[in-house]
């Protein structure tokens, strides 16, 4: 469910090396798209994300509507994962914005920054805008093929997408775009899980 989590670290998690990472602490926006075949579902979802890497939590509000067979499904939910000192535990908070209901999972390792791996097959810079310098880093395996555009100098997520291919045939499978990012975390209560949370 987490796509900005993993959109980056799907890509490098079977790289020893990072071509580069994305700042320690920002914050921004997200929409996107994902194509279950299997499923037969659309799933249309917007981000509002608070990454700090530098103190080992994320935040994300998440809005997604899935679209089955001429049905449409709302999902609203706030996911926070960090680590929680009393415990020792790292966690994965769920809250559920319809019910405001709280549940938390823990996770076997720590949050991994969000970071390019340096095993791409393809690497282009080109400009955004005119004045925007940037980069894409292509990955191919198996049948699938990813993008990554980031800023060339400080590695801020812009976009990426997945397509499946087997032969001449190519399908979209999932696309993200990344706007209105600004460096810092501003509030840092917003990490702040619900004392009712259970898990």
């Amino acid at each position: 469910i987490l796509f900005a989590l993993t959109v980056l670290l799907a890509i490098s998690a079977a790289s020893a090396g990072f071509a580069c990472c994305a700042p320690s602490q920002w914050e921004g926006e997200a929409i996107g798209v994902y194509i279950d075949r299997k499923k037969n579902d659309t799933d249309a979802f917007f981000e509002y994300i608070s990454y700090d890497i530098a103190n080992e939590r994320i935040r994300v509000d998440f809005y997604e509507r899935v679209y089955h067979e001429h049905e449409l499904r709302k999902v609203e939910k706030t996911f926070i994962e960090k680590f929680d000192s009393p415990s020792g535990q790292y966690r994965l908070y769920t809250i559920d914005k319809k019910t405001n209901v709280c549940t938390w999972a823990p996770q076997n390792t720590p949050l991994k920054a969000m970071c390019v791996g340096d095993d791409f097959s393809g690497k282009y810079d080109f400009t955004i805008g005119g004045e925007l310098e940037s980069t894409v880093y292509r990955f191919e395996h198996d049948h699938f093929r990813d993008d990554i555009v980031v800023t060339r100098k400080t590695c801020i997520p812009i976009n990426g997408f997945q397509m499946e291919h087997h032969g001449r045939e190519r399908l979209f499978d999932f696309k993200i775009d990344y706007f209105n990012v600004v460096l810092g975390i501003r509030n840092p209560n917003i990490f702040d899980t619900p004392s009712n949370c259970n898990r």
